[in-house]
């Protein structure tokens, strides 16, 4: 558990909160497909591993060079990469929320934007 924690900046349960809504993505974008009448295909996993193998290289490097800069004094450049770490890590996140919300919209029988919508809606109230 510590090892996840130097490489990726993140405890125990934050890694594997972000690999179920990596999975939870998969799985709701192939049930999705399926009420689509899309074929699955080997090519849309592959893609699927690939991001997710990406994912985890960006983290896993904006962390090092964070630690690594934090280490030597270097407290721009350690900023700077943390900074982009923290950044990253959101960004994915985010995406793979909203895809799986988008994923349940389908499978509901709604428009693929249905729930962003409705997301985007409470924002704007929120924030006028």
């Amino acid at each position: 558990m510590v090892l996840i924690q130097i490489l990726f900046g993140f405890d125990a349960l934050a890694f594997i909160a972000l690999l179920v809504v990596m999975l939870a993505e998969l799985s709701s974008g192939i049930i999705a497909s399926r009420y689509r009448k899309e074929p699955f295909s080997s090519m849309k996993l592959s893609r699927f591993s690939f991001k997710v193998a990406y994912y985890l290289v960006l983290i896993f490097v904006t962390n090092s060079m964070a630690n690594s800069f934090k280490a030597t004094d270097q407290s721009l450049a350690a900023t700077i990469f943390h900074w982009m770490h923290i950044f990253l890590t959101v960004q994915i996140v985010l995406e793979n929320v909203v895809s799986i919300l988008e994923n349940v919209s389908v499978i509901s029988g709604k428009d693929k934007t249905h729930w962003i919508s409705k997301i985007q809606s409470k924002i704007e109230n929120f924030l006028s």
